[in-house]
């Protein structure tokens, strides 16, 4: 009976209140069962009042003026929000509110909307709400997630928060908690206080604004830190921002984090990692004093295996540090881009060292590692960027700010060119780009398969077209090989190797420029366009296709390099100039070739050999080793191109091995990787497999073996003959002096 009055009651209210009440019921007790049939049937006025159950739709409300509530709005008991739930289904927005006026939506639980591929347009995984008035009352709104906005999307409305929940959601580009673009206008109700925090957004973690910001009173219950920076709410100018409590305690030091953590874990040991690398940049501290480090353990990083969110809103002045650069890899899985931050006027820096990023996708045609808008110090050592794909840039784009790459490989990526570094197309108080790249490789970088995402190419390094700055690039021993562009621009190819454009001063050491190849031979190895300039030195040109070098209104130099042809397959216009200094010459270089674990070191007897110079342009020094580990000059003079020939082998009868040598190649590898080793004195050595678990896999050698080097191969079965999973695993030499040396490879399938 007292259910039956309460009934009464309300319904009495609601006639009041509007025209007509369509209630919905999954148990076939009222004229609806689904949220979408009792919307589509409202008119303006009237109430849908929705029964407890989860409702698997995705709502849509256009044009109308509605309430839509659950029994929330006449029995205040919290159990009612969270058992009348909105699910998504991972198939877009849960609520779409468009061209509507006075909607107010009242005691749900919104969840699992969005989670759609990245070239689609979800914006707002649990609510879009574009050009629309609309009233958000006592809802919890979690595990959402949106390419725009996880929880909400805001466009051009006006959105009034009450006493809401939001947390737990992702947005891709911007926005975990909600995102709200210029013309909107949000109001935080300061009596029935929202709680936002734990969210996870591309930038704007809980909070951000687009466009014009009005002057907003941001008052919440609980957030997830107290003194939010641009990590948890992007664009902060015309926002005052209260908090009463807050979720996190920033951890003001080093954090760790492996495949197989737990984010309940301290993270403060090895022996206590949390599990994912968003949650710990979440709780980390940025502090420019500090410059704290998150170490990643070896293991493959991804959504699937062990939920890792791309793309990271990555934390000013923290460094991320993996174990080791084969064996730490960070997998995108061809879904996201690791990294996306496209509000200018926000200056980060930020640290990469020991890893392998992989399999990255574009947004927007905006490369697969990341997009990086003004003023960012970028430092990369150890690292490599490997099968990313954009149309526009496949590997990283970049605008104003510092870059420095040590020891970096950008290989097998596919669309745009893999490196894309210039100032920002807007004026910038302080215009600049500088820009260091030693002891990298610039390889095989291709066009995407649909001929209309990406071209192919190398790197793209320019200033600005107007504005004067500071604009300057050192490459210094880098490897450009086998890229490949197909640009066919009214019958001008495209460029495959390196762009120097607009302004910037380019010294070009001991690099490699060989077998780049353009599809129409009208197109070029290297561009040198719009005031810009190449002082190239002990380098090597040689195998490209096309034109060698094409200079519009810019000028070249050329010391002791091998460059094919000369001038003679040179465009220069009359505006430029190419100046041919000292120890030039044209021959074949005389590479190693296919086969050799590197095929473009110098084989014995190539011209090549001592004869660079050690007269370099001041400020630069070569470095301590070439592109494979060997020391960079051997014997008095220097040589040509990215690697030093290392003298006449000695036969082992002269010498006999100094030190233990252990190592395996290719790793990562699939399906099979060669082990090598040396042994000091003739000895019984094993060599064994184990899991990242300590468990044997397979003995491989067991045996009497000679002093000297030895190899062999692991095609990646058990001792059944079983193939192994992806995974790290250990390889140990052991002789009779007992464990030697252990070191990890990786299966990546």
């Amino acid at each position: 009976m007292k259910v039956l009055l309460i009934q009464i009651a309300l319904l009495l209210f609601l006639n009041c209140l509007y025209s007509a009440i369509l209630e919905v019921n999954q148990d076939g007790s009222t004229p609806y069962q689904t949220i979408q049939s009792a919307i589509d049937a409202a008119v303006n006025g009237d109430t849908v009042l929705v029964y407890c159950g989860e409702y698997i739709e995705n709502i849509n409300i256009t044009n109308k003026t509605i309430y839509l509530t659950s029994l929330y709005l006449f029995i205040q008991d919290d159990s009612l929000i969270s058992n009348t739930i909105i699910n998504g289904n991972r198939n877009g927005s849960s609520v779409i509110i468009d061209n509507s006026d006075n909607v107010i939506i009242n005691g749900f639980t919104i969840t699992n909307g969005g989670y759609v591929l990245p070239n689609s347009s979800c914006w707002g995984g649990g609510l879009f709400i574009s050009y629309s008035e609309v009233t958000i009352k006592f809802c919890v709104i979690h595990d959402n997630r949106g390419k725009v906005g996880g929880g909400l999307c805001i466009d051009h409305s006006n959105v009034n928060f009450i006493g809401n929940t939001i947390r737990h959601n992702i947005g891709n580009i911007v926005g975990g908690g909600f995102h709200a673009l210029g013309g909107s206008q949000i109001i935080f109700d300061e009596e029935n206080l929202n709680n936002i925090y734990c969210n996870l957004g591309g930038a704007g973690s809980d909070l951000s604004f687009a466009g014009t910001i009005p002057a907003t009173i941001v008052v919440i219950d609980t957030f997830t830190v107290q003194n939010p920076d641009i990590f948890y709410i992007q664009r902060q100018d015309s926002l005052t921002i209260l908090i009463n409590n807050h979720k996190i305690e920033l951890i003001n030091d080093d954090l760790y984090v492996a495949p197989t953590g737990d984010n309940d874990n301290s993270g403060l040991t090895q022996d206590e990692p949390l599990q994912t690398i968003a949650y710990a940049q979440m709780i980390i501290k940025s502090d420019s004093l500090s410059n704290n480090k998150i170490f990643l353990e070896d293991g493959i990083y991804s959504f699937s295996l062990n939920n890792q969110v791309y793309p990271l809103n990555i934390k000013n002045y923290v460094t991320i540090i993996g174990e080791s650069r084969e064996n730490t890899i960070l997998d995108a899985e061809d879904f996201n881009p690791f990294y996306y931050q496209a509000c200018s006027g926000i200056f980060k820096t930020i640290y990469y060292k020991n890893l392998t990023f992989i399999n990255g996708k574009e947004y927007v045609g905006f490369s697969g590692w990341g997009y990086l808008q003004t003023y960012n110090d970028l430092y990369f050592e150890n690292v490599t960027i490997t099968e990313c794909k954009g149309g526009f840039v496949s590997g990283l784009l970049g605008k104003d700010g510092t870059y420095r790459f040590v020891n970096c490989d950008f290989i097998h990526n596919a669309g745009g060119n893999p490196l894309r570094i210039s100032s920002n197309h807007t004026p910038n108080p302080d215009p600049h780009v500088i820009f260091y790249m030693e002891n990298s490789r610039i390889h095989n970088n291709v066009p995407d398969d649909d001929p209309e995402d990406g071209y192919g190419g190398g790197v793209y390094i320019g200033g600005h077209s107007t504005h004067n700055g500071v604009y300057n690039a050192v490459f210094n021993n880098v490897q450009f090989t086998e890229n490949y562009d197909n640009l066919d621009w009214m019958g001008d190819g495209g460029t495959s190797a390196l762009i120097v454009y607009r302004q910037m001063n380019a010294d070009i050491i001991n690099c490699t420029f060989g077998n780049n190849i353009v599809e129409l031979l009208t197109g070029q190895t290297i561009a040198i366009a719009n005031d810009a300039y190449i002082n190239m030195v002990n380098s090597i040109f040689y195998g490209n296709n096309g034109t060698s070098v094409v200079l519009i209104e810019s000028d070249m130099t050329i010391q002791n390099t091998l460059f094919e042809s000369f001038e003679e397959n040179m465009s220069i216009d009359g505006d430029s100039e190419v100046i041919w200094l000292d120890g030039n010459i044209n021959m074949d270089p005389l590479w190693l070739g296919d086969g050799a674990e590197f095929p473009y070191a110098l084989s014995e007897g190539s011209p090549c050999i001592d004869s660079g110079t050690l007269d370099l342009p001041p400020g630069i020094e070569l470095p301590e080793y070439d592109l494979a580990g060997n020391p960079r000059i051997y014997g008095d003079m220097v040589d040509m191109g990215a690697y030093e020939w290392q003298g006449v082998e000695i036969s082992e009868d002269t010498i006999q091995p100094e030190k233990i040598e252990l190592f395996s190649y290719p790793n990562p590898f699939n399906p099979e990787t060669a082990i090598k080793y040396s042994i000091k004195k003739d000895s019984n050595v094993l060599i064994e497999i184990y899991n990242i678990k300590g468990q044997l896999v397979k003995t491989l050698v067991d045996d009497v073996q000679i002093a000297g080097e030895h190899s062999v191969i692991w095609d990646g079965t058990d001792q059944y003959r079983n193939p192994v999973s992806s995974g790290v695993y250990l390889y140990r030499l052991k002789s009779d002096e007992g464990v030697l040396m252990s070191k990890k490879m990786l299966m990546l399938k």
